[in-house]
């Protein structure tokens, strides 16, 4: 029987797959280049939203969360509720020890919840977000103090202690709050100030968010060596973004980026590595809400009920035949909270050609889209005479949504 893998999840925070194609990262690169590569792969347009379906297997509507937790609906906590099943949870219950290191942001911080008390045996970093250009909140293991070390240095410290005291198999998430802004300049020592490398020539916003990124790179490095060599346990990894980059430093295309279910906001990085995994780019959908299946699978553990969107993606790691998805779905809402009364909701129905935008609340309409036609979607085909494949790709998607239940 093989041996339960080590499995290694990093989450980069407002880094769209555009952003890895201009940035300096020979780390990432390599990894992509022994995994599998999805380019289209689906987060929530913002953070907690897409945590909080890492962490569940479930859309926004289920769990309540649909938008960056700032607020919440009158009654409700602003945080991902205890009764919840999650990630850390699930692998735990199951054998693994487990740790999650860095941005968590599924808790308003006035309910102090942390990891430690959703499944994870070992937790540093912050809770909400961090102030990198100053003091920011460092929690370990339930202790918050104020700390003056880079973010991302920090992070790299922390998962090192993780990966010395969790037993193996072990589950480590490494959530990075790069390449949020505020966009600066790096330490030295941070990331590589090699010609060429947005690191040694940044220019403006763009190229602050572009060395910012290339410091995940680096420290992505400088944690390799303390991961166990394989044997008994073979490595997992994976690694995705939690959102499309912002638009401030990343117009990818006409459309908006983070924060909203056009493509810039919603297309992000996804890349799995390990055992079994046949190296290569992917055209298949996928969902961060797929993780909390395809990581089960790959370490041999049932999914639980509770995780009811999350789809195994581990027959496209393995290029069997078959398709796993034939739609994702994205949305965002507030305020937050269950049941759901939002004063604007986004939604968005995605199949591999077609995409259609619902909009509720003060302007509500509807956009179709022809994403092999238009990828940047700057043409909505509800403005004008329909095809007969648009029009019905229109009444297919409308049946996705009404089907979910949520109006």
């Amino acid at each position: 029987m093989r041996a339960p893998p080590n499995v290694l999840l990093v989450v980069m925070d407002d880094v769209g797959p555009e952003a890895l194609e201009e940035a300096c990262t020979p780390v990432i690169d390599a990894l992509a280049a022994r995994g599998a590569r999805f380019t289209r792969a689906y987060a929530q347009p913002s953070c907690s939203p897409s945590r909080a379906a890492l962490l569940t297997g479930r859309w926004p509507f289920r769990t309540g969360i649909g938008d960056a937790i700032r607020t919440a609906a009158p009654g409700h906590s602003g945080s991902l509720s205890l009764a919840e099943l999650t990630l850390l949870e699930h692998f735990r219950a199951h054998g693994y020890s487990t740790g999650w290191v860095g941005k968590w942001h599924v808790s308003l911080p006035k309910n102090h919840a942390n990891p430690n008390e959703q499944g994870a045996d070992f937790y540093a970093g912050c809770l909400h977000g961090m102030n990198w250009l100053g003091p920011w909140e460092w929690t370990r293991q339930g202790r918050a103090r104020l700390v003056t070390t880079y973010g991302t240095t920090q992070l790299v410290i922390d998962a090192r202690e993780a990966l010395s005291i969790l037993p193996e198999p072990w589950l480590l998430v490494l959530s990075f709050d790069a390449a949020h802004e505020p966009y600066h300049v790096p330490p030295p020592g941070t990331c590589r100030e090699r010609p060429g490398c947005a690191c040694r020539e940044a220019q403006g916003e763009r190229g602050l968010f572009l060395a910012d990124v290339e410091t995940i790179d680096l420290a992505l490095e400088e944690l390799a060596p303390s991961l166990p060599p394989g044997g008994a346990h073979p490595l997992v990894t994976c690694l995705l973004g939690d959102n499309g980059t912002d638009t401030t430093v990343s117009p990818p295309c006409p459309r908006p980026g983070k924060a909203e279910v056009y493509e810039g906001g919603v297309l992000v990085p996804l890349v799995i590595t390990g055992p079994g995994v046949v190296p290569g780019a992917r055209d298949e959908l996928a969902s961060v809400v797929d993780l909390f299946a395809t990581l089960c699978d790959l370490a041999g553990l049932p999914t639980p009920p509770e995780a009811q969107d999350s789809v195994s993606l581990v027959p496209v790691l393995r290029r069997l035949p078959g398709q796993v998805r034939d739609w994702v779905y994205v949305e965002r809402f507030f305020p937050l909270g269950l049941p759901l009364h939002p004063t604007l909701h986004l939604r968005a129905a995605i199949e591999p050609r077609w995409k259609l935008i619902r909009r509720t609340g003060a302007l509500p309409a509807e956009e179709l889209f022809d994403l092999a036609a238009d990828p940047c979607e700057a043409r909505d085909l509800l403005l004008g005479p329909l095809s007969p494949q648009a029009r019905a790709a229109r009444l297919r998607l409308e049946d996705r949504l009404d089907l979910l239940g949520v109006h």
